[in-house]
Protein backbone atom coordinates (compact mmCIF):
# COMPACT_ATOMS: atom_id res chain seq x y z
CA UNK A 1 0.00 0.00 0.00
CA UNK A 2 1.49 3.15 -0.66
CA UNK A 3 1.44 6.55 1.46
CA UNK A 4 -1.29 8.02 -0.12
CA UNK A 5 -3.65 5.82 -0.23
CA UNK A 6 -3.17 5.24 3.04
CA UNK A 7 -3.64 8.71 3.86
CA UNK A 8 -7.16 8.07 2.21
CA UNK A 9 -8.10 5.57 4.39
CA UNK A 10 -7.37 7.16 7.79
CA UNK A 11 -8.65 10.38 6.18
CA UNK A 12 -11.78 8.15 5.52
CA UNK A 13 -12.18 6.38 7.96
CA UNK A 14 -13.14 9.09 10.70
CA UNK A 15 -15.96 10.32 8.19
CA UNK A 16 -17.04 7.18 7.68
CA UNK A 17 -17.62 6.24 11.78
CA UNK A 18 -19.51 9.36 12.18
CA UNK A 19 -22.19 8.46 8.92
CA UNK A 20 -22.56 4.97 11.22
CA UNK A 21 -23.52 6.83 14.34
CA UNK A 22 -25.89 8.97 12.19
CA UNK A 23 -27.77 5.99 10.44
CA UNK A 24 -27.34 4.45 13.73
CA UNK A 25 -29.57 7.72 15.41
CA UNK A 26 -31.75 7.64 12.81
CA UNK A 27 -32.73 3.94 13.09
CA UNK A 28 -33.33 4.79 16.90
CA UNK A 29 -35.36 7.77 16.12
CA UNK A 30 -37.78 5.97 13.54
CA UNK A 31 -38.35 3.43 16.02
CA UNK A 32 -39.19 5.69 18.99
CA UNK A 33 -41.25 7.46 16.67
CA UNK A 34 -42.69 4.09 15.52
CA UNK A 35 -43.50 3.37 19.24
CA UNK A 36 -44.66 6.80 19.77
CA UNK A 37 -47.57 6.38 16.88
CA UNK A 38 -48.31 2.79 17.45
CA UNK A 39 -49.02 4.24 21.57
CA UNK A 40 -51.19 7.13 20.01
CA UNK A 41 -53.38 4.55 17.85
CA UNK A 42 -53.92 2.48 20.87
CA UNK A 43 -55.09 5.47 22.95
CA UNK A 44 -57.17 6.44 20.28
CA UNK A 45 -58.45 2.83 19.56
CA UNK A 46 -59.60 2.43 23.47
CA UNK A 47 -61.07 6.26 23.85
CA UNK A 48 -63.31 5.67 20.65
CA UNK A 49 -64.57 2.16 22.39
CA UNK A 50 -64.72 3.92 25.63
CA UNK A 51 -67.19 6.29 24.13
CA UNK A 52 -69.31 3.85 22.40
CA UNK A 53 -69.69 2.05 25.64
CA UNK A 54 -71.09 4.82 27.20
CA UNK A 55 -73.32 5.86 24.18
CA UNK A 56 -74.76 2.41 24.84
CA UNK A 57 -75.30 2.26 28.45
CA UNK A 58 -77.04 5.72 28.11
CA UNK A 59 -79.19 3.98 25.39
CA UNK A 60 -79.81 1.23 27.84
CA UNK A 61 -80.71 3.13 31.07
CA UNK A 62 -83.22 5.28 28.83
CA UNK A 63 -84.94 2.06 27.61
CA UNK A 64 -84.86 0.65 31.17
CA UNK A 65 -86.52 4.23 32.14
CA UNK A 66 -88.96 3.84 29.07
CA UNK A 67 -89.75 0.06 30.38
CA UNK A 68 -90.72 1.09 33.97
CA UNK A 69 -93.48 4.28 32.53
CA UNK A 70 -94.73 1.79 29.94
CA UNK A 71 -95.43 -0.43 32.71
CA UNK A 72 -96.60 1.91 34.92
CA UNK A 73 -98.93 3.53 31.98
CA UNK A 74 -100.11 0.22 31.16
CA UNK A 75 -101.50 -0.53 34.75
CA UNK A 76 -102.59 2.98 35.31
CA UNK A 77 -105.12 2.02 31.88
CA UNK A 78 -105.90 -0.80 33.26
CA UNK A 79 -107.00 0.69 36.60
CA UNK A 80 -109.04 2.92 34.68
CA UNK A 81 -111.16 0.73 32.96
CA UNK A 82 -111.53 -1.26 36.49
CA UNK A 83 -112.88 1.95 37.83
CA UNK A 84 -115.39 2.35 35.25
CA UNK A 85 -116.39 -0.75 36.48
CA UNK A 86 -116.37 -0.37 39.76
CA UNK A 87 -119.23 2.93 38.97
CA UNK A 88 -121.33 0.58 36.44
CA UNK A 89 -121.12 -3.32 36.18
CA UNK A 90 -122.68 -2.47 32.71
CA UNK A 91 -120.26 0.02 31.33
CA UNK A 92 -118.36 -1.07 27.91
CA UNK A 93 -116.11 1.65 26.34
CA UNK A 94 -113.27 3.16 25.65
CA UNK A 95 -111.04 5.29 28.05
CA UNK A 96 -108.27 6.97 26.91
CA UNK A 97 -105.24 8.01 29.11
CA UNK A 98 -101.78 10.71 28.72
CA UNK A 99 -99.44 10.15 31.57
CA UNK A 100 -95.56 10.39 31.59
CA UNK A 101 -95.04 10.93 28.07
CA UNK A 102 -96.95 8.24 26.86
CA UNK A 103 -100.62 7.10 26.03
CA UNK A 104 -102.66 4.29 26.35
CA UNK A 105 -106.35 3.48 26.12
CA UNK A 106 -108.75 0.78 27.10
CA UNK A 107 -111.19 -0.98 25.67
CA UNK A 108 -113.67 -2.59 27.86
CA UNK A 109 -116.11 -5.26 26.85
CA UNK A 110 -119.01 -7.05 27.89
CA UNK A 111 -118.05 -11.12 27.34
CA UNK A 112 -122.10 -11.98 28.35
CA UNK A 113 -123.68 -12.71 31.94
CA UNK A 114 -121.18 -11.35 34.61
CA UNK A 115 -118.18 -11.42 32.54
CA UNK A 116 -116.11 -8.37 31.27
CA UNK A 117 -113.19 -8.07 29.17
CA UNK A 118 -110.79 -4.92 29.62
CA UNK A 119 -108.07 -4.74 26.30
CA UNK A 120 -105.35 -2.44 27.50
CA UNK A 121 -102.69 -0.85 25.03
CA UNK A 122 -99.79 1.52 26.49
CA UNK A 123 -97.16 3.24 24.21
CA UNK A 124 -93.99 4.89 25.51
CA UNK A 125 -91.86 5.89 22.43
CA UNK A 126 -93.06 2.97 19.92
CA UNK A 127 -92.44 0.22 22.67
CA UNK A 128 -95.99 -1.26 23.27
CA UNK A 129 -97.39 -3.33 26.22
CA UNK A 130 -100.38 -5.06 25.81
CA UNK A 131 -102.88 -6.32 28.53
CA UNK A 132 -105.96 -8.56 28.27
CA UNK A 133 -108.09 -8.85 31.55
CA UNK A 134 -111.07 -10.54 32.58
CA UNK A 135 -112.93 -9.11 35.18
CA UNK A 136 -115.98 -10.97 37.15
CA UNK A 137 -118.82 -8.01 37.79
CA UNK A 138 -121.30 -10.23 39.60
CA UNK A 139 -120.13 -8.60 43.54
CA UNK A 140 -118.44 -5.96 42.89
CA UNK A 141 -115.72 -6.34 40.58
CA UNK A 142 -112.31 -9.17 40.53
CA UNK A 143 -110.30 -10.20 37.95
CA UNK A 144 -110.47 -13.54 36.58
CA UNK A 145 -107.58 -14.11 34.43
CA UNK A 146 -104.50 -11.01 33.81
CA UNK A 147 -102.46 -11.55 31.10
CA UNK A 148 -99.62 -9.58 28.90
CA UNK A 149 -100.28 -10.67 24.98
CA UNK A 150 -98.44 -9.53 22.17
CA UNK A 151 -101.77 -8.43 20.37
CA UNK A 152 -105.04 -7.47 20.87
Amino acid sequence: MDHSSLQRKILLQPLHTDNMRVKALNKKGYMTLLAVFALAGVGVAVTVSLALLSIDASRMTGAWNDEGTLIALADACAEEGMEQLRLDTGYTGTENVSLNGGTCSVVVTDLGGNSRQLNVEGNVNSTYRRLQITADVSSGVSITNWQIVSSL
